[in-house]
């Protein structure tokens, strides 16, 4: 009841302070309607890094969806502004748009799984092939061969050893495409990226490159 009399108060376009008092599947359905989108299960708000004056970012997650090949979710990044001279909180929604995520299940499902972002020009077909294909290679799969760079002092190209070592401690989070190479990125977000490149023909040649982001 409380919910619903809060939604009631809300006008169609709800301001960012309001946008944030909602659940999130109420919030997601406001500032996303018009638009084919999945239930939200969370909202991140606000979202850091450098923004315009006047603007602040949100994003939505949707809940996963299962399906044969692995998980798959959409994430929503929203944008409110308002007059540079204004509260913040007044701002309202400017624009919106969605990225899709996806992940190989766990033991729990896909509520637990890591999700990787698809880059433009990478398929879910695609994409989940090369987690297939990164799982193989962090198993130690047959017949590896390993070209290595390193730009820190981390060691990571010591040996082939040490390359296996360290990528079964990092998580995916980006795939991308490359003619006819993918790339994978291993890390955190806006950490040291830790890059996988492979031929999904031939993903026994791998390169690994380690290097640190440009800053924003």
């Amino acid at each position: 009841m409380i919910i619903m009399a809060l939604v009631a108060q809300v006008a169609a376009t709800p301001t960012f302070a309001e946008f944030k008092r909602l659940a999130p599947s109420i919030a997601g359905d406001l500032v996303l309607q018009g638009q084919t989108h999945g239930r939200i299960d969370s909202v991140i708000a606000p979202v850091g890094g450098l923004i315009a004056p006047g603007v602040v970012e949100a994003e939505l997650v949707e809940q996963p969806v299962a399906t044969e090949r692995g998980c798959i979710r959409k994430r929503w990044a929203v944008s409110f502004s308002a007059p540079p001279s204004a509260d913040i909180n007044t701002a309202t929604l400017a624009r919106s748009h969605s990225s899709t995520e996806i992940g190989m299940p766990r033991p729990h499902g896909c509520r637990t799984a890591s999700y990787a972002h698809l880059n433009p020009g990478i398929d879910q077909a695609q994409g989940f092939r090369s987690l297939t294909a990164l799982e193989q290679i962090r198993l130690g799969a047959r017949n590896l061969r390993f070209q290595c760079s390193d730009e820190t002092s981390s060691g990571l190209c010591r040996n082939d050893r040490t390359i296996l070592r360290v990528l079964n401690t990092l998580t995916p989070w980006a795939i991308s495409r490359d003619a006819n190479d993918v790339l994978i990125w291993l890390g955190t977000p806006g950490g040291i990226v830790t890059e996988v490149r492979f031929d999904l023909a031939e993903p026994s040649r791998v390169r690994v490159t380690r290097h640190i982001p440009a800053p924003f």
